[in-house]
């Protein structure tokens, strides 16, 4: 659980403004640490779902807002390793970060 916590404050105060941007984070951050656990695919769905849920119910937020492309990714190394400072932030456009 300290590892969500720990991902959810390393966003970027300036580009993580929003409910979308925060529940974008929280469902990155759930499952990186719970859905890169789980055995196999059946199981990550269960966790999303019960995500999505969560999103739905408290923050009525559907699915369609939240996933732009077919996975959410935030990451802290796309301005390169040199930066002291860098932005942990939502990587919008997969092709660029491949």
């Amino acid at each position: 659980m300290s590892k969500i916590f720990q991902g959810v404050c390393a966003a970027n105060p300036k580009t993580c403004t929003t409910k979308l941007d925060i529940m974008r984070l929280w469902i990155h951050e759930n499952q990186r640490v719970f859905g890169d656990r789980m055995i196999n695919d059946q199981d990550k769905e269960v966790l999303l779902s019960l995500l999505i849920d969560q999103a739905q119910n408290k923050f009525s937020l559907k699915k369609e807002d939240i996933f732009t492309n077919e996975r959410i990714l935030f990451a802290d190394f796309m301005f390169g390793n040199e930066m002291n400072d860098r932005p942990y932030d939502y990587i919008e456009n997969l092709q660029t970060f491949q």
